[in-house]
């Protein structure tokens, strides 16, 4: 997130469900929502998934992906340059 701070998702306009990896300055997991279903029709409420604790950035991947590479709270994270070589904090 540009402006350094992760504070909240919605799923509108997703076909499919996802899980959140909520990342924290210190490139650590501080959060998780797994299971983020896709919404079914046009009335659907909106919710926003926010993290319990401060986040700078979230990872979006296919549902059932956290627990498939069992990921928890406090896990360190890695993740390296954008295609556009920007970088993202947690490149160690």
């Amino acid at each position: 997130f540009s402006s350094g701070s992760a504070t909240g998702l919605w799923m509108k306009g997703m076909l499919f469900g996802l899980d959140f990896i909520w990342v924290g300055p210190d490139c650590t997991v501080v959060d998780l929502h797994e299971g983020v279903i896709a919404l079914t029709g046009p009335d659907d409420p909106l919710p926003i998934y926010r993290p319990s604790d401060e986040a700078m950035a979230v990872i979006e991947i296919a549902a059932g992906g956290v627990q498939a590479a069992g990921m928890a709270r406090g896990d360190r994270v890695h993740y390296g340059p954008s295609r556009s070589d920007s970088a993202y904090g947690c490149e160690g």
